[in-house]
C-alpha cells in the first residue's frame, strides 16, 4: 500500500508539487523498491515509463534491474538520456543493449558506445534500427564487424550512412545479393570529377608527376584505363596478346604485366584475381574494354573453372560483366587500386582495429580487406 501511494506522488505532474518533494518521494521509493517483488517494481517501471520526468533516481534503478522490469523504461522511457543510457549500455547486460538498440531516435554518443559494448545481436538490431544516428567512425567499426560476422553484411548496407570506401571494403566478403546491392548504388559515374580536374592532367605531366599525392589522385580520376606507357615497355605489347600468353602459361611475370597494363598494382590484380565470387573479375574487365571472348580466356588462364550452373563463379562473374557501364566499372577498379595501393603497408595487415583514427581511408581500406583471410 505504502509503495502504491509513493507510486501515485512521484508520478504527479510538477504543477501539482514540487520537484523536491516529488525528489524525496522517490528517494523512499527506492528503498521500498529494494525490499519489494518483481511484480511490484515492473508494475513501477511501466507506471513510470510514460513520464517525461519521472524521479531519475527511481528510473536508473529500474532501467538497471531484470529486463523483465527494465524492459518498458528501456523502451519508452523519455526521462532517460544520453548519459543514462550510455551509463546503462557499461554497466547493465548484452539483454539490457539489446533493447537500448532498438530504441527510437538513438544519438550518435549512445549508438558509439552500443557498437563498442554491443555483442553481434546487439549490432544487428542497431543496424535494423532506421531512426538511429550512427557516427562514421562507428560505421568503421560496423564494417570491421562484419567482416568476421555474415549476418551484419546485408543491415548494414542498407544504412544510408554508409559511404562508397565502407562499401567498396565490404565488397569483398559479401555475398552474390550483396555485391549486386553495392554495385547498383555505389557503381556512379565521375563525371564531376574527371571534369573538374581535367587542367590537372597537363599541369601535372609538365612536372613528370614528380608529385606523388597529386598523381595518386589522378590515377583514381582519369579518364582511360588501360596504361598506355605500360603496353609500350610491356613484352606483349597488349592487354589481349597479355592474356593469350598466361593462357598458354601462367606465371607471376605475365600476371603482373597484366595488371600493369590494366592500370592497377599488383596488390589489387591479386585481390581481384584471387576473388571467390568472380565479380571482381567481371569489373576488372568491363573496366578495360575487354570482349567477352578475351573476358573468358583472361578465366582460364587464372585457371578458373567454366561452367554452365548458374550458381557458378564463372556465371556470376559473366551477370556482373553484361551488367556493369564501362564507366561504372571503372570508377570501382580504380577506387579498389587507390584504396588497396596508395597507402600500402604491410605492417597493418590484420591490424585495422589498431589503427590511429586518423589513418587515412587508403590505409585503412587496405589493412582491412588484405588483411583479411580470403573465404571460398
Amino acid at each position: 500500500m505504502m509503495l502504491r501511494r509513493l507510486c501515485e506522488v512521484v508520478s504527479m505532474p510538477l504543477t501539482r508539487i514540487s520537484r523536491h518533494e516529488r525528489d524525496m518521494a522517490g528517494d523512499i521509493l527506492i528503498e521500498l523498491l529494494k525490499l519489494g517483488s518483481a511484480a511490484m517494481r515492473q508494475q513501477t517501471a511501466q507506471r513510470l515509463a510514460a513520464l517525461a520526468d519521472s524521479p531519475k533516481r527511481v528510473t536508473l534503478l529500474l532501467a538497471r534491474d531484470d529486463v523483465s522490469v527494465a524492459r518498458p523504461l528501456l523502451e519508452e522511457s523519455t526521462a532517460l538520456n544520453d548519459s543514462d543510457l550510455i551509463h546503462i549500455t557499461q554497466t547493465a547486460s548484452s539483454a539490457h543493449r539489446r533493447i537500448i538498440a532498438a530504441r527510437k531516435n538513438l544519438g550518435e554518443a549512445v549508438v558509439d558506445m552500443l557498437a563498442i559494448h554491443g555483442d553481434v545481436q546487439t549490432l544487428s538490431v542497431l543496424l535494423l534500427n532506421t531512426t538511429a544516428s550512427i557516427s562514421i567512425t562507428t560505421m568503421d567499426r560496423l564494417v570491421r564487424a562484419s567482416r568476421d560476422h555474415a549476418t551484419l553484411v546485408a543491415p548494414l548496407l542498407r544504412r544510408q550512412e554508409l559511404t562508397p570506401a565502407h562499401a567498396f571494403a565490404v565488397f569483398w566478403w559479401a555475398d552474390e545479393d550483396g555485391r549486386r546491392a553495392i554495385l547498383k548504388r555505389f557503381a556512379v559515374d565521375r563525371a564531376v570529377l574527371i571534369a573538374s580536374a581535367s587542367d590537372m592532367f597537363p599541369i601535372a605531366a609538365e612536372d613528370n608527376f614528380a608529385d606523388a599525392v597529386v598523381r595518386k589522385a589522378l590515377q583514381y580520376i582519369e579518364r582511360r584505363q588501360r596504361n598506355r606507357a605500360a603496353m609500350a615497355r610491356s613484352p606483349y605489347g597488349t592487354l589481349e596478346a597479355a592474356i593469350d600468353a598466361a593462357l598458354a602459361k601462367p606465371d607471376l611475370f605475365v600476371i603482373n604485366e597484366i595488371a600493369y597494363i590494366c592500370g592497377i598494382k599488383p596488390v589489387t590484380a591479386a585481390q581481384i584475381f584471387g576473388d571467390a565470387g568472380g565479380e571482381a573479375v567481371a569489373i576488372l574487365c568491363k573496366a578495360v574494354g575487354l570482349k567477352r571472348d578475351y573476358v573468358e580466356r583472361l578465366w582460364r588462364a587464372l585457371r578458373r573453372p567454366v561452367s554452365p550452373d548458374p550458381a557458378s563463379p564463372f556465371q556470376r562473374m559473366a551477370f556482373a560483366y553484361d551488367s556493369l557501364a564501362v564507366a561504372k566499372a571503372q570508377t570501382v577498379l580504380r577506387y579498389w587500386n587507390w584504396a588497396l595501393s596508395s597507402d600500402f603497408n604491410r605492417n597493418d595487415l590484420g591490424k585495422a582495429e589498431e589503427l590511429d583514427e586518423d589513418a587515412s581511408v587508403a590505409r585503412q581500406a587496405a589493412a582491412l580487406v588484405l588483411g583479411r583471410p580470403k573465404r571460398v
